[in-house]
């Protein structure tokens, strides 16, 4: 018997859930809806953000890719251009072969040759430059017997220069027509050396001319001369101009291009920052930002060959990230999904305030039906009472007859008002509430309305006072005109004091002003300011009232909806003595004359 004790809790605990689940359907319907949307969403904004941040990624990689180039370039430039200036400074060497009797090639002439070059190339300056000759068919010279000019008659270089080609002395009695580059080392930094070999026409070597050369000095002027007169850069960076970041060509119809055909612009050179280091660490050329450590940057890169200095390029983080930025716009699709994006957070918001606004109205109904079934209970058990009093044994006299149909016959109209105020609510609702508009005399209504709230008011001790022309010829539905005085005298009964007087005034429509104008005054507390335009919603009642008092709230929401429906409308106003007054405006066509005033009481 133990495994059916098991089931049975388990399976209430089933039912349970599921008619929870089943009450609930609605709710978790939206919460999926929200759930799912959010979702979608999300992975629409993760896809924005992860394509945003991958063609990012793709430019970034594109502009370090760009300060590579131009290492590439700077790197082909120094070895262009030094290879130009060693072709210019030995050419006369270079080419020479004499004939066996003619003068040798001079140390004087070679050295104006140089210095001529030198200044013509903006060269001058240099610590280590120096020109020497070598005849090689006397005796091996020293430091001191050596012919050489400039750096060269310091002993310690001269006599470094004469180690270095001594080594390397029988080589050099080969008729060789080339130049030779040879690096040296002197005091911690490096020297350059170029040579080449004076010919005769018999294949003999009659002498090796050579110069001598600071690098860094070279570089320097290379350097310089690549950053002042070179483009370095393309004409754009996929569109996007280099200095002003806007982009720089454009189609027909003025969308941006993204291709870098055009003409190369030095000016675009500024935007870089370049550094080149010699192998021994020095420094030899900056550009006026290129400060710091290049390695740290993220758009950096270098170049390095074989035989010449580093080269660093790089480009400020903060104009990169603008250039980046400017070259991914959000594109047409990108802009779909974040429209996408947009929209699902909207549905989503309006979902949670749909939402909200089922709990509340279910609430509105939780507490219509309540008030309903207490309007409905009260009477009933009046009615029931004195019936069942009435056809009991006891004896009864005419008078409590009387009275006793009189509050049958109240609590009758009660309800009859309630059943009437539902119906017209849910007829309203579905838009289902015809007018039938004829001519009456809404003279006749009100004293009518008046008339029938008599026992109502009598039994709080009110008092109920009608104004009225003594005609008011309107073309409105009775029915309606009647069913409005009614839920605005039984709204001021109910939530006034006892023993007040409610004044019900009615001003007859005129040629001037073609507008009825109903007024209900009571002598109550009136109706706060933050709560006039939420009493006319269903189902709303206020609070500080509702305890006290009974009511649907219904009524008032009934009477904005007939008045609509006439074109007019209804507000709630500062009575002049105290309280609240109704105001109810219905516009008029055609209008009757004015005629006087006569009072109606109930």
């Amino acid at each position: 018997m133990s495994p059916p004790a098991r089931r049975g809790p388990l399976a209430r605990a089933r039912r349970r859930v599921a008619a929870v689940l089943a009450s609930r359907r609605r709710d978790l319907l939206f919460v999926a809806a929200i759930a799912t949307t959010v979702l979608l969403v999300g992975v629409a904004m993760l896809s924005i953000r992860n394509r945003w941040q991958d063609e990012r990624a793709a430019m970034q990689r594109a502009l370090v890719e760009e300060m590579s180039d131009v290492g590439g370039m700077m790197m082909e430039g120094f070895h262009a251009q030094r290879q130009a200036m060693e072709l210019t400074l030995m050419a006369p060497v270079h080419g020479l072969v004499s004939a066996p009797g003619d003068p040798p090639f001079g140390l004087d002439r070679f050295a104006r040759y140089t210095a001529e070059h030198l200044a013509g190339m903006e060269m001058q300056g240099d610590p280590r430059h120096g020109v020497f000759r070598i005849a090689l068919d006397e005796p091996w010279p020293t430091a001191a017997s050596l012919q050489a000019t400039g750096a060269l008659r310091d002993p310690a270089l001269a006599s470094a220069i004469l180690a270095h080609l001594a080594a390397r002395r029988d080589s050099l009695r080969a008729p060789l027509a080339m130049i030779s580059h040879k690096r040296l080392t002197f005091r911690g930094e490096p020297v350059g050396l170029l040579f080449a070999r004076e010919r005769t026409t018999d294949g003999r070597v009659r002498a090796v001319l050579g110069v001598t050369y600071s690098p860094a000095h070279w570089y320097a002027h290379i350097g310089r001369s690549l950053y002042e007169k070179t483009a370095l850069l393309p004409p754009s960076f996929y569109g996007v101009d280099w200095t002003s970041v806007q982009w720089a060509t454009r189609d027909r119809e003025g969308r941006p291009r993204r291709d870098t055909f055009g003409r190369t612009d030095k000016r675009h050179n500024r935007i870089l920052n370049i550094r080149v280091t010699q192998r021994n660490g020095n420094v030899v050329f900056r550009t006026p930002g290129a400060t710091g450590d290049p390695t740290h940057e993220r758009y950096h890169s270098f170049a390095i060959p074989y035989d010449g200095p580093r080269v660093d390029v790089w480009m400020s983080r903060a104009h990169g990230d603008r250039l980046v930025t400017a070259a991914v716009p959000i594109g047409a699709e990108q802009w779909l999904i974040a429209g996408i994006a947009v929209l699902g957070a909207m549905f989503v918001a309006a979902t949670i305030l749909e939402l909200r606004r089922q709990h509340a109205l279910a609430e509105e109904r939780r507490n219509f039906v309540a008030a309903v079934s207490h309007e409905l209970r009260t009477p009933l058990a009046h009615m029931v009472l004195l019936s069942e009093t009435m056809l009991g044994p006891a004896a009864q006299t005419s008078e409590q007859r009387r009275r006793w149909l009189h509050v049958i016959h109240r609590e009758s109209m009660r309800l009859a008002r309630l059943v009437d105020n539902v119906l017209l609510h849910a007829r309203g609702e579905h838009h289902e509430l015809p007018l039938e508009r004829r001519w009456v005399d809404a003279c006749d209504v009100v004293d009518e309305v008046v008339g029938h709230m008599g026992a109502a008011a009598a039994a709080r001790g009110a008092q109920l006072c009608g104004v009225t022309p003594a005609r008011c010829s309107v073309y409105v539905d009775p029915d309606a005109l009647r069913q409005i005085l009614l839920n605005l005298l039984d709204n001021a009964i109910k939530y006034g004091p006892d023993g007040q007087t409610v004044t019900v005034t009615l001003n007859a429509p005129t040629v001037a002003d073609p507008v009825l104008r109903l007024t209900v005054d009571d002598q109550g507390r009136g109706v706060p300011a933050r709560d006039r335009r939420r009493v006319w919603s269903p189902f709303v009642r206020l609070e500080d009232r509702a305890g006290s008092t009974g009511g649907s709230g219904l009524g008032l929401s009934v009477v904005r909806d007939l008045a609509r429906r006439h074109g007019g409308r209804v507000e709630i106003l500062d009575a002049p003595g105290g309280g609240a007054r109704l105001l109810l405006t219905l516009p008029q066509d055609d209008v009757a004359d004015d005629a006087p005033l006569r009072l109606a009481s109930g």
